[in-house]
């Protein structure tokens, strides 16, 4: 069985639409969702929805945690509990309330290739903002050299998925270790899962299928910063004023955002497209973000059911 871990927190009418997104392109599927403990949103609420749109396949954990930012990872602990307490195997997919699915080749990707997550070595010096964090989490990196390699590994949370089995025994390692127990605050959900994998010897068969827009974000940011730590005439305090005020002006533009010329670029197979953004430089590390030929669905899409490019995909 495939489940599908699912973490919301606001607009019930876009929770709907994402559960009959995932329900358009997955035939067989059960999907948890965790609502966070900070939102309006009520199981009752979402049951009651629910139950009368007859959907059969949604499951509302009752184990609610709080998923604010930096907490994330709480809320896929609490479906992958959930799913090891339902007795049940299989593999588990990991979905945010800003995705949606547009290809239905998904489901058997996921059911053939059985794990896909991306390996990305983390290192000092790197552009990306939560290698900083992780190595800086005593409790997590001193846990993680207690292995062979010592490596930290990220991933792209979002249509990365395990077999159950290893995801089972990585919570129990997290939860047996307190491996949560930290002041550092940084997308644990991207780490953790990953890495934890890597170090009781499990490897990914794919990559995350998700395309997100947070990559062409940093592709741009980073190019950028590379130019200025190229320039020899700045000193170290102009050069973080600069990176500061370019991640801020870069943030507000938008022009790295999902739109659907994107949709249609994936769903076209568009391969110039899809290869030059296939591989990201981090500052001191290139990785690949994705397989072009497994890519089924986007994010970030706005939560908000009249958005332009979440109409059009629940128009597909």
């Amino acid at each position: 069985m495939i489940y599908v871990s699912l973490l919301v927190h606001e607009n019930i009418d876009v929770i709907i639409n994402q559960i009959d997104n995932l329900n358009k392109f997955y035939s067989n599927c059960i999907i948890i969702i965790h609502i966070s403990k900070i939102s309006k949103i009520t199981t009752n609420n979402l049951n009651e929805k629910i139950k009368n749109l007859k959907i059969k396949n949604v499951i509302i954990n009752n184990n609610q945690t709080d998923t604010s930012w930096g907490n994330v990872i709480a809320g896929h602990i609490a479906n992958i509990e959930y799913i090891k307490n339902m007795k049940e195997r299989g593999i588990i997919v990991f979905h945010a309330s800003n995705d949606m699915l547009i290809s239905n080749k998904v489901e058997n990707y996921v059911s053939t290739t059985k794990s896909a997550y991306n390996l990305r070595l983390v290192l000092p010096g790197s552009y990306w903002w939560p290698a900083h964090m992780v190595l800086q989490d005593k409790i997590f990196t001193n846990f993680v050299n207690s292995f062979n390699s010592g490596a930290i590994f990220a991933s792209q949370i979002e249509g990365s998925f395990y077999e159950t089995d290893v995801l089972f025994e990585i919570i129990t390692l997290i939860n047996k270790h307190d491996l949560l127990d930290t002041n550092y605050h940084y997308t644990k959900e991207e780490i953790f899962f990953s890495t934890l994998a890597h170090c009781i010897g499990y490897q990914p068969n794919g990559l995350p299928y998700i395309f997100s827009e947070v990559h062409d974000f940093d592709r741009i940011l980073w190019s950028k910063f590379t130019k200025i730590d190229n320039n020899k005439f700045l000193n170290p305090f102009i050069k973080n004023k600069l990176k500061k005020i370019l991640n801020n002006k870069l943030f507000k533009k938008g022009d790295y955002k999902i739109n659907i010329k994107t949709v249609l670029s994936l769903l076209n197979k568009d391969t110039d497209f899809l290869q030059k953004k296939e591989y990201l430089n981090d500052g001191n590390y290139i990785w690949q973000i994705y397989d072009k030929n497994h890519l089924y669905g986007v994010k970030r899409i706005n939560r908000n059911i009249c958005d332009p490019v979440r109409k059009f995909i629940s128009n597909l």
